[in-house]
């Protein structure tokens, strides 16, 4: 398995993404052949965006205190 990055380009009405010439070389990438690939994507690495997404039954302040008790080793 091979991993790259890379950026998602507008072309017409549809996207499309780039792989590099040497990546597909090396995995002899042809036009028309059909391969499988798994999406990442990094829209955002902020916990606040992530988890202010959700609903607690517990305050955010709770939550950490709880979390703290159950990492605290000298209990």
């Amino acid at each position: 398995m091979i991993e790259i990055e890379s950026h998602v380009k507008k072309w017409g009405n549809s996207l499309g993404v780039i792989i590099p010439k040497e990546i597909a070389a090396r995995i002899k990438l042809k036009p028309e052949l059909r391969i499988k690939f798994i999406v990442i994507a990094s829209h955002s690495t902020r916990v606040v965006d992530v988890f202010g997404q959700f609903r607690f039954k517990k305050s955010t302040a709770r939550i950490l205190k709880d979390a703290d008790k159950s990492l605290d080793i000298n209990r």
